[in-house]
C-alpha cells in the first residue's frame, strides 16, 4: 500500500464525500458500533457543517494503488453553542470542565477501512492531526470498550475523563477522553 496524505478543506470534501462515507460505513458497520445506513447518511450531512467550524482540520490517507481513501481524521476548535461541547461540558464537574474546555481541539472522527487497520494508518493520521495544533487540550468520545480505537488512544496518551458516558438518546457506553497538548 502506497499512502499519500490529503489535507482537505470544505470544497475538497465535497469532491471526496462518497469515498469518505464509504470508509465511515466500513469502519463502523461491524460490532460494537453497528452503524446502519441511516447513521452513515447522517454523518454525510454533518460533515459539511463541521467543515465550516473554526480550526477545522481534515486529513485523509489516500491509497495510491487502490486509488481510494483508506482512512481519515478530522477535528476543530471546541466552542460553546456546539452540541458536543455543551453536552460534555455540562456532564463534567465544574473544575474538570474549566481545565479541559479552554483552548480545546475536538477530535471528531477517526476512521480506517478494516482491510487497512493494523498497518499504523490510524496512528499516523492521529499524529498528523495533533501535530502543530495551537490548542492546549484535546477531547474526544469513543466507544467504551476494547476496540482498536481505544487501544490507539491509550497508547498515545489519552486518558478517560468520563467513562461509561451515555449521550442523550444514546444506547452505547462511550468514554470521553482527554489529552494535554502543551
Amino acid at each position: 500500500m502506497r499512502i499519500r496524505l490529503l489535507t482537505l478543506g470544505p470544497q475538497e470534501i465535497k469532491y471526496w464525500t462518497e469515498q469518505i462515507l464509504d470508509v465511515y460505513r466500513q469502519a463502523f458497520e461491524a460490532p460494537p458500533y453497528n452503524t446502519q445506513e441511516e447513521g452513515v447518511q447522517s454523518f454525510g450531512l454533518v460533515l459539511p457543517r463541521h467543515s465550516l467550524r473554526s480550526g477545522f482540520r481534515f486529513h485523509a490517507a489516500y491509497d495510491e494503488e487502490a486509488q481510494r481513501i483508506a482512512g481519515f481524521i478530522y477535528g476543530y476548535t471546541s466552542r460553546p453553542g456546539q452540541w458536543w461541547h455543551d453536552t460534555i461540558r455540562e456532564a463534567m464537574p465544574h473544575a474538570m470542565a474549566c481545565e479541559w474546555f479552554q483552548d480545546t481541539l475536538e477530535l471528531v472522527e477517526l476512521a480506517v477501512q478494516p482491510g487497512a487497520q493494523g498497518c499504523g494508518l490510524g496512528g499516523w493520521l492521529h499524529d498528523i492531526l495533533l501535530q502543530n495544533t495551537p490548542h492546549r487540550t484535546a477531547l474526544l468520545s469513543t466507544y467504551d470498550g476494547e476496540t482498536n480505537g481505544m487501544q490507539l488512544y491509550r497508547k498515545r496518551g489519552w486518558r478517560p475523563l468520563l467513562p461509561h458516558f451515555y449521550f442523550p438518546g444514546g444506547d452505547k457506553p462511550m468514554s470521553i477522553m482527554g489529552r494535554q497538548l502543551r
